[in-house]
């Protein structure tokens, strides 16, 4: 392993991914109220990625597929990674609904009347007309 190249990857790294949150911070955005937190997020989780792609392909001119084993040949796994999640969660629905005391409410009835005990009347009415 090379001690050098793994050192410049966790200070690239880091930068980059420390820099997109200091311009977010800096544009004075709230993180909870801003319409550009979530695309902030994605871009944010791909500079460990960007910092392999410049330090092995960039300023070392290695090959990018014998460092980090990245092969774009489709995989049938390919296809199970992506449909899984949505399985796993139609079928969490169904057995829930076998639960007894459980049902399907696709407009939230009785969903207010579960908070009215611990927020006040004005609270229920502000979360209800949005």
């Amino acid at each position: 392993m090379n001690k050098r190249k793994v050192l410049l990857y966790l200070v690239l790294s880091f930068s980059l991914s420390w820099l997109l949150a200091l311009g977010f911070y800096l544009t004075g955005e709230k993180w909870v109220t801003s319409r550009w937190a979530q695309f902030v997020g994605m871009v944010y989780m791909y500079m460990p990625f960007l910092s392999v792609v410049i330090v092995e392909k960039i300023i070392y001119k290695g090959i990018l597929k014998e460092s980090i084993g990245l092969s774009f040949k489709f995989n049938g796994w390919f296809i199970v990674a992506w449909l899984l999640p949505f399985f796993i969660a139609g079928l969490s629905f169904l057995i829930s609904l076998l639960m007894p005391g459980v049902s399907f409410s696709p407009d939230l009835q009785g969903f207010f009347e579960r908070y009215r005990d611990i927020m006040g009347e004005e609270q229920i009415n502000l979360m209800i007309s949005g």
